[in-house]
């Protein structure tokens, strides 16, 4: 997926966004609504909130060097876009990143909590939720090229101790404000389907994946500490679609949770003044 950027001559009645967070996010704008109303300005995916504040794990400055490689992921080359974000990880530089493009809203979730945790002796990033394998060849080509050591331990997010967990969360959320007003920022209440709708007309079933405990924990932990943000909250009763684009999964709905959602996104964004209504504690 290619990054989309601002220039001068788009037109000014575009409402401009960053994302922080999952495909969804992305796909509630650019499924079926791509271009109607919203820019995407920056897009990280990817990258755990639990690892992006933080010392990087790097042993010496990594330039272009994951751009210019061909390295396999699973197989397959690893995509500019996917290349961009473990170099954000990797440097810790996603922050900046994000706050370069002076967007008008920021949209984040809690899914990457998912995701697994590599542990550095200096530094943590995100890895697959399947774990280490895919990044195998590519964190074997780092190490050497002197670019990583050895990494002592690999975290399930769901198996962290919450000191850890939402120690690691407090920063993502400090780095947040310095970035962004509370009311300038849209989370999304994402959740796993249970069910999905099938080509045929039926309806199959997913199992449920331990990993959403840190999701679902981390979202709420989310909005404990940051009383003052958006929500756009997850329907009842939401598919999972099998002719999704992307592929059969339980993060991939159909059509009407992107048009819930991209309506949603359009009253909050396009609204009056907001009121600023801090919530109850969770």
């Amino acid at each position: 997926m290619e990054e989309l950027t601002v220039t001068e001559k788009m037109p000014d009645d575009k409402i401009h966004v960053s994302i922080l967070g999952s495909c969804i996010l992305r796909d509630t704008i650019g499924y079926y609504h791509e271009g109607e109303k919203f820019i995407v300005d920056r897009f990280v995916q990817d990258i755990s909130p639990l690892t992006v504040v933080g010392d990087s794990p790097l042993l010496k400055p990594l330039g272009d060097f994951i751009y210019e490689s061909q390295v396999l992921m699973s197989g397959k080359p690893i995509s500019n876009f996917g290349k961009r974000n473990i170099t954000l990880d990797l440097e810790k530089t996603t922050i900046q990143y994000v706050s370069e493009s002076h967007s008008k809203w920021l949209l984040i979730d809690a899914v990457c909590l998912r995701k697994v945790i590599l542990k550095y002796q200096a530094g943590n990033i995100s890895l697959a939720t399947s774990g280490i394998k895919p990044f195998q060849p590519l964190l074997d080509l780092l190490s050497k090229e002197g670019y990583l050591s050895t990494y002592k331990d690999i975290v399930q997010p769901q198996n962290m101790q919450d000191k850890e967990f939402y120690g690691l969360l407090d920063k993502f959320v400090e780095k947040l404000k310095e970035i962004y007003p509370q009311d300038k920022v849209i989370l999304f209440n994402v959740r796993a389907t249970k069910y999905c709708a099938m080509r045929d007309g039926t309806i199959n079933n997913f199992t449920f994946i331990e990993y959403y405990n840190a999701v679902y924990k981390g979202y709420d932990y989310l909005l404990s500490k940051l009383p003052y943000i958006h929500i756009i909250d997850y329907p009842v009763n939401i598919l999972s679609d099998e002719n999704h684009k992307w592929g059969r999964a339980d993060l991939h709905y159909v059509r009407e949770y992107y048009d819930y959602a991209y309506a949603a996104l359009e009253k909050i964004c396009g609204g009056g003044t907001p009121r600023l209504k801090k919530r109850k504690p969770i």
